[in-house]
């Protein structure tokens, strides 16, 4: 049985050459190739995440304001504000008949995301979406102007999502 193994392993190292120097050159240079193509893809499938678990962070934050004014039967407000890429989350104070000084949650976007208000994301104003006893919502923007209810999530000008919410308390999400 010994002598088996032996002939099959010197057969082995009789006719086994190995890899040329050119062909090893060859096959580096094809990985690199199929690198050179996968890295940019993988690089926009991480910055298509960011955007997606912001508006997904944030529809959870809406829909959650509005079971929660509905459940305790207290006003919840959700306030976005562009111009320093957060948004809070404030409880009606029933006693003092007054919002809170303290957000039950306040969130900081990602750097790379830009958020804007209104429909053609156009706007860096303040958006303040007030979810009533009855789950309706009240729409306000600065200056007492109505908003359209729209906070659009922006790569430079282009729009990548946007989150609306109609008067009557439904949140609805839209990838561009």
């Amino acid at each position: 049985m010994c002598g088996y193994h032996w002939r099959v392993l010197k057969s082995f190292k009789q006719g086994a050459e190995g890899f040329s120097f050119f062909e090893l050159m060859v096959t580096m240079a094809v990985i690199g190739i199929l690198m050179a193509l996968a890295i940019p893809t993988v690089r926009d499938m991480q910055q298509s995440q960011i955007y997606k678990e912001t508006a997904r962070g944030m529809v959870s934050v809406l829909r959650e304001a509005k079971s929660t004014a509905v459940a305790v039967n207290t006003p919840q407000m959700v306030v976005f504000k562009p111009n320093s890429s957060n948004y809070s989350w404030i409880s009606y104070n029933n006693a003092g008949n007054c919002w809170n000084s303290v957000p039950l949650r306040n969130t900081k976007i990602s750097s790379q995301v830009t958020m804007k208000s209104l429909a053609g994301g156009t706007s860096a104003a303040n958006v303040s979406l007030q979810f009533n006893t009855n789950g309706t919502v009240t729409l306000k923007a600065p200056n007492g102007v109505m908003s359209d209810g729209n906070v659009s999530l922006n790569a430079g000008s282009v729009q990548k999502y946007v989150i609306t919410v109609a008067g009557t308390g439904r949140v609805s999400l839209l990838k561009k």
